[in-house]
This record gives structure tokens, sequence and C-alpha cells, in this order.
């Protein structure tokens, strides 16, 4: 029995420092928060920056926790949050009470009169408008205004730059300039980047004053401004240089910003991106035009943007081809926008830091009226058929050049983009003078993406060539037995026959019909603009 009654007491002496614990955390996770039981305290501003005070740190440090301390105790209840402060996003306050973690939710704007804090246990609190002013007008407030974000300096558009020096102000709504230096990090160790060879540099605020000197070698090759800036003769791109940055943005009425800041980093120069671009209607662009780009040097496709002056309502594709080490798209200029009164098209892309601008000229196609056709359901089936065939699996390109004939004859075309009976556009060319079972070729190398029937009940076949074009052929009588779905085929193969003398073809951009003329070789329009390379 007493064996027995030691046992009984030993376990429970091994459960005691557990109980002890757990009494402990929930005390502490009850008990106010108190300076004397506070040693830490993390903010977490409204763009993500977290400070950290630590009472042993630095007098500063210590001075402002009390302040925090006083502002919850300063505070008077109220039932709940207003609606519109509620939605707006708040501080994370995260106290550390020993070992344990408390967070409190910290809503405060420009007006010192709507601030509010949340407990752990979900009471509110109004803050008081002198403690809101206090934290309004300190360095902690910075995300609260709109427009003295940080600067960051970016190395062709992918590399950020950490300074050497910064010193940062910004005004607040007592027209004071507060430093924010403390919440930028900075370094002295000279940091390797990859940078394209045209030094191409970004800042997020621009500065008023950008002094850049560039040295290789130990000689100095540049030193002057950055919008100056020509890559100099003397400049070896198999070896690396060292750059460095001097910038300041000037204190002025319209700005609520001021500061400087130096960089210094070594360069790794690698060649900056180049695209070209070309039109299937050479020098200028219509309705039905396709413009194929080739992009050299990118690192990533994902970074690539590209905008279009007038707009074009279409976001083009990118793809990447490991073996040549380029990239590239094709972006249709679709038939069914209406561009205004406009000459010419400026169409430009970024990437690296780089950008390259085209700017052609525009011709508005006159598109006349065609009757005797029965297609208005096509532009509903295509785009059905587009949405399930999806995107292409890979980068693969099957065309090179001019297309093959898809019939014998070329006689009797109808023209593509025609209004037909003031209804709707023809989205493609009808050979109508082709002999019942005729063969039906392929107009170059690629897969089957889909073989079925319309609503029309017309029988279609369409081939992906690569970059989201295909070639769409409607009207067969047979589809030949060879060929599924998946099915690779080569430029010129026989991919079936014609029903009964009229076999329509299309070509899209993922879904965009464009002019078939442009890709044929045996119309008088047809270029040679699909040799990307």
């Amino acid at each position: 029995m007493r064996k027995r009654l030691i046992t009984v007491l030993l376990i429970m002496a091994m459960f005691i420092p557990s109980i002890i614990a757990v009494a402990n955390y929930a005390y502490l996770k009850n008990t106010p928060i108190e300076y004397r039981s506070v040693s830490k305290l993390d903010i977490a501003d409204l763009d993500g920056t977290t400070f950290h005070l630590d009472k042993e740190n630095s007098a500063a440090e210590k001075e402002d926790l009390q302040f925090f301390i006083s502002l919850n105790k300063n505070a008077k209840s109220v039932d709940a949050l207003p609606t519109d402060i509620a939605q707006t996003k708040p501080f994370i306050f995260t106290y550390y009470n020993y070992a344990v973690k408390t967070d409190y939710q910290y809503y405060f704007s420009l007006s010192s009169e709507n601030a509010y804090y949340v407990n752990d246990n979900g009471g509110v609190y109004k803050i008081s408008p002198s403690d809101a002013t206090s934290f309004i007008c300190s360095y902690y407030a910075r995300s609260l205004y709109e427009g003295a974000e940080l600067p960051q300096l970016t190395l062709s558009d992918t590399n950020p730059v950490t300074p050497a020096t910064m010193n940062w102000n910004f005004r607040n709504v007592k027209s004071q300039y507060v430093n924010y230096a403390p919440a930028y990090t900075t370094t002295k160790s000279v940091n390797s980047y990859d940078v394209s060879s045209n030094f191409a540099m970004k800042f997020s605020v621009q500065p008023d004053f950008f002094y850049i000197t560039i040295t290789q070698n130990n000689e100095e090759i540049y030193k002057g401004d950055y919008d100056a800036l020509a890559i100099p003769a003397a400049l070896d791109l198999g070896k690396p240089a060292i750059v460095e940055i001097n910038a300041e943005w000037y204190e002025s009425v319209s700005q609520v910003y001021s500061g400087e800041a130096t960089y210094r980093f070594e360069a790794n120069l690698v060649p900056p991106p180049l695209f070209s671009m070309v039109s299937s209607d050479g020098d200028f662009i219509e309705e039905g035009s396709v413009l194929a780009i080739t992009g050299k040097n990118i690192k990533d496709i994902n970074e690539i943007t590209f905008s279009s002056s007038p707009a074009i309502d279409y976001t083009p594709t990118w793809f990447a081809n490991d073996e040549t080490g380029s990239v590239y798209t094709l972006i249709p200029i679709s038939i069914y926008e209406e561009y205004g009164n406009v000459s010419e098209f400026t169409f430009t892309i970024e990437t690296g830091g780089s950008s390259t601008v085209v700017t052609l000229p525009y011709q508005k196609k006159r598109f006349e009226s065609l009757k005797g056709l029965s297609e208005a359901n096509y532009q509903n089936d295509f785009a059905e058929i587009t949405e399930q065939i999806g995107a292409p699996a890979d980068s693969s390109i099957f065309f090179s050049g001019s297309f093959a004939n898809p019939v014998s004859s070329t006689a009797g075309l109808k023209g593509f983009g025609r209004l037909v009976d003031n209804s709707y556009k023809h989205n493609g060319v009808d050979f109508t003078n082709v002999g019942s079972g005729d063969n039906i070729y392929a107009g170059a190398g690629g897969t089957v993406a889909y073989i079925g029937d319309l609503s029309s009940g017309d029988t279609v076949i369409v081939i992906e060539h690569g970059l989201g074009l295909r070639s769409w052929y409607v009207k067969l009588a047979s589809v030949d037995s060879s060929l599924a779905v998946g099915s690779t085929v080569s430029k010129g193969d026989v991919i079936g026959t014609c029903l009964s003398g009229n076999l329509h073809c299309s070509i899209t951009v993922f879904g965009v019909p464009v002019s078939p003329y442009k890709f044929w070789a045996f119309t008088s329009d047809s270029t040679e603009f699909l040799n990307m390379k």
C-alpha cells in the first residue's frame, strides 16, 4: 500500500511543472498588458514593414514601448468599431508578455479623431486624439502617407539593390519632416548583380538627382547623369564593373518626401533584351494583320509587358524555346474591333529595364458586302471549340514561311472579313470551285487539335501549328482515317476530302480570325513573315 502511495505521488509530481506552466500561461493571457511585464513589441505596418522594440536595446525603444502601453490605458472602451473603420487594414501589434505573445489590432488614419484598437479578447477601444496624433506624426505611421513610399532601386527590372546609405523623410500632418531611415536596410557589402549591358536601372520613386559612376579594371569609364548614359566604347562585357550611384529627392511643396541615398555594387554584364516585330502586311497593319514578335536575352517571360496605342483587346501569350534561346508570340489585329480615326499604331514591349517601341501605319480595311453564305454560326462555334482546345501544350513551332495550298485549285475565293448579309464578318475564305471528293491538304505542319461537327452539321478539322496559330478546314466529306486528335501532320499532307465543291478555311491566333491571304504562298499578298528564329 505504501509503495502504491509513493508511486502515485511520484506520478503527480511529474505533472506539476506542466500544470504550473498551463496555469501560468492562462494567467498571463488574462492579465492586462503592463509595461513591467512586456519585454518586446513588434509593429507590422500597412505595407508589411515590421518594427522591433526591445527594452534592452536602447532608451528610445524603451520610451516608445512605454508610450504604446500608456496609449492602451488612455483609450476608452466602446461597443464596436465604426463600420467604415472595420473595413480598413489594421496595424498589428504583437506584445511579448514574458513567453506569451498577444496580438492587438490598431486602426489609424490621418484623422486623430478616428483611431481604435481591438485587443485579443475582441474588446474595442477608442484611442485618445492626442495619442493618435503622436502616432500619426511618428515614423511608425509612414504607411499611412500615400506617395511617401520608400524608394527602391531595381536593376534590369528584376534585381532590387540594397543601398549603402539612406536618409528618407516624409512630411506628416503637421508639415514636419519625419526621418524614416531606421526602417530601411543598408549594407556596406559590395554585392554582385546581373545587369543588362545598357545598365537599365529604375527607381520606384524617381529621384531629382541621379548620378552614376562606372569603373572597370580600376579605370573610370563613365561619370555623369544617368539620363545621359551611353554605353561606353571601352566597356568590356566579359568582365564585371563597379557601379556607384548618388540619388537625391529634393524638398518640394508638391511632394510629401525628401531624401538621399548612395549605392555601390558589382555589375555582371549581360546582353540587354532585344525584340523584333514583323507585320504580315510588311510596312503597315490593318484588320486581320498578324504581328510576329521574337525576343532574345529574356530572363523571365512572365516579366514581359506589352501595350498598344490605341489599345487592342488582346493580351499576348509568350513562349520560350530552349533550342533557340528566344521567346515568341503572335498578336492578331481583330476584324471585330473599331479602332477609330487613327493613322498609326505604337506597340511597346518592356522587360529587364529595356523598352522596344515599334510604330506602324494603320490602314483601315474596307469590308464589302458578300451574299450567299450560310455561316453565321461559325463565329460562336469557333469560340466554343477554341475554349475546348485550350492553349498549346508547349512552345513547339511547326510552321516556317508560307502555308501550302489547302486545295488543288485556287479559283473562286470568297473574301475574308467581308460583311455577310450586313450581320457578321466572314472569319475565313471559301474555295467555291473545288471538286467534290477532292483532297484537302494541311497548310503547315502541326498536330490535330480537334475533329468534329459544327452546329450546322459541317465537319471541321483544326490543326495546331504552334504559338496559338491554328488552321481550320470546314465542310469536309471525310477526314483521313489515320488522323485523330493528337496526330502529327506535315505541310501538304492529305487530311481529308471536300464535301460538295465548297471548302471554308480560316486561320486564327488564339481564336482571333486573321487574314489567310498573308499565309498562303499562292496568293499575291503572301509574305514570309513567319520565319521566326
